[in-house]
C-alpha cells in the first residue's frame, strides 16, 4: 500500500470544524475534487455511516466509517468503486492548534495491479 498525508489548519472554533468534519454525506462542500456526495441510508455519522461521493473526473466511490472518535477523528473504507483502486483507507481528523484547528487527513490506497497500476501511483502520490 502507499500512503498520501496532508494537512491545513482551519481559522475556527474546534466544534464548528467538527461539525463539517462529522457531516459523513456533506463532504462535497469542503473536498474539492467531490462534486456531489450523500448518506446512504438514514445515518450520517459514526461507526457504520455510508456515502456516495461523485468526483469531478465521473467516477465514484462508496465509503463506509469503520472507527469513529467522536469529536477527534474517523476512520473510513472504501466498500465500491469505479475508480482504479482495490483499497482504501482513510482517516480525518481535527486537533485544535492555536487559535485553529489541524485537519489532518491520511490516506492508504493500494491501485490495481499491473505496469499501468505503478505509473499511477508514481503520478498520483
Amino acid at each position: 500500500m502507499s500512503t498520501v498525508h496532508s494537512q491545513i489548519t482551519v481559522n475556527a472554533p474546534v466544534e464548528r470544524v467538527w461539525a463539517a468534519l462529522a457531516d459523513f454525506g456533506g463532504i462535497a462542500r469542503y473536498a474539492a475534487n467531490v462534486t456531489r456526495s450523500h448518506a446512504l441510508g438514514e445515518q450520517n455519522a459514526g461507526v457504520g455511516a455510508q456515502r456516495r461521493c461523485d468526483f469531478d473526473t465521473g467516477n465514484y466511490a462508496v465509503e463506509q466509517i469503520t472507527r469513529w472518535d467522536e469529536g477527534r477523528s474517523y476512520t473510513l473504507e472504501i466498500t465500491e468503486t469505479d475508480t482504479p483502486v482495490k483499497a482504501v483507507t482513510a482517516t480525518l481528523a481535527g486537533a485544535p492548534d492555536g487559535d485553529g484547528v489541524r485537519v489532518s487527513a491520511r490516506v492508504d490506497y493500494a491501485l490495481m495491479v499491473g505496469v499501468l497500476g505503478a505509473l499511477m501511483d508514481v503520478l498520483v502520490a
